[in-house]
């Protein structure tokens, strides 16, 4: 491709032109060829005359995928192609056009040759409307990769994230019941309407919208969702996400950013409790009931009904009437799981009245 005294980009040494006296080029004759004098250097390669020079000081960057030196004035691309980066970086990305001419731009980003065989890697990432646009993303992607925040891009879904990496994943680091609801609102809501996008593709966008469709038809045959309903699908899609930026496969949490329903604040009428005369009624309507010392223990003290299905005769100290509350019973499913209180307050001694 290039005659045999012209250098190879990215194999030789930098390259300086010399001039018409044989003498190395100057500073000047540089800033001639960036202000425009393409012509010039066009003679220079005509008459190939080129010689070996030592690399230059960090004074311009010839290579526009470069940022590891001082970005200076830039040459002329015709002057770039015949020169590796003189500002001490390699040639590291690119952008290009497919179809060319018509077509939309991709952002190519050079990775470590493969460690077995040598190939080179590359990385491609699409989605820019213009060349300016690509130019950006190329930088932002390389002063990423500088940092080692790069993530490369790769064709995995949402759903196959969620469900074969994800929800293994932390079955053993969370209590049954909070796994199963996360299983449900996956199963439910989350794969059916975007199980289908890739992970890296994921927008705020896309979350608030999904959000607003939950909330009108989101239940069964076409109902609303509450919006506590949507805020815990939300929670559940934020978590996984979240685990997804912490093991690599996204660079931000796009849920992080999404619009999600507003809190719904309670007044004082829409608590609805009983009377004093409608509790006295209800323990005289089951006082022949199996379970009638349960239903007012949970009168007399506010117990949960977990706690008080998980109660052991070893919580109960009827001489001093104390009850501690050390153990839990939770449905999954059609599994009863015990375990302990969530919280440390939830580990608590319940004072009884003389007689239960």
């Amino acid at each position: 491709m290039f005659p045999r005294k012209f250098p190879r980009p990215g194999k030789d040494r930098p390259l300086r032109p010399t001039a018409a006296n044989g003498k190395t080029a100057g500073q000047g004759h540089f800033d001639d060829i960036a202000a425009g004098q393409e012509s010039a250097l066009r003679d220079l390669i005509i008459r190939r005359s080129w010689v070996q020079a030592p690399p230059a000081p960090q004074r311009f960057c010839w290579s526009e995928a470069c940022v590891t030196s001082n970005v200076g004035p830039r040459l002329p691309n015709f002057y770039r192609l015949f020169y590796p980066c003189r500002g001490g970086g390699v040639m590291r990305g690119s952008v290009v056009q497919k179809p060319k001419g018509t077509g939309r731009w991709y952002v190519v980003i050079e990775m470590e040759r493969d460690q077995g065989t040598g190939a080179r890697r590359r990385k491609w990432h699409s989605g820019f409307a213009s060349k300016r646009d690509a130019e950006r993303g190329l930088a932002r992607m390389l002063t990423a990769q500088d940092q080692g925040l790069y993530i490369e891009p790769r064709r995995l879904t949402l759903a196959v994230f969620l469900t074969e990496q994800w929800l293994p994943a932390i079955e053993s680091t969370v209590r049954p019941t909070t796994f199963h609801a996360y299983r449900s609102h996956v199963e439910l809501y989350l794969r059916p309407r975007l199980g289908a996008e890739q992970l890296q593709r994921l927008n705020p966008d896309q979350l608030s919208r999904l959000y607003r469709e939950l909330q009108r038809f989101g239940g069964r045959d076409g109902k609303p969702l509450s919006p506590n309903t949507v805020r815990r699908i939300h929670a559940t899609l934020h978590r996984a996400l979240r685990d997804a930026t912490r093991w690599g496969h996204l660079q931000r949490n796009p849920a992080a950013s999404a619009v999600k329903p507003r809190q719904p604040t309670l007044g004082a009428r829409d608590i609805q409790t009983w009377s004093a005369t409608e509790l006295r009624q209800f323990l005289v309507t089951v006082s022949n009931d199996r379970l009638f010392a349960m239903w007012r223990l949970a009168a007399m003290t506010g117990m949960r009904r977990g706690e008080i299905v998980g109660l052991r005769w070893s919580d109960v100290n009827l001489d001093a009437h104390r009850i501690a509350v050390r153990q839990t019973v939770t449905a999954t499913g059609s599994q009863l799981t015990f375990g302990e209180p969530k919280t440390k307050r939830g580990k608590r001694s319940v004072a009884l009245v003389s007689r239960v």
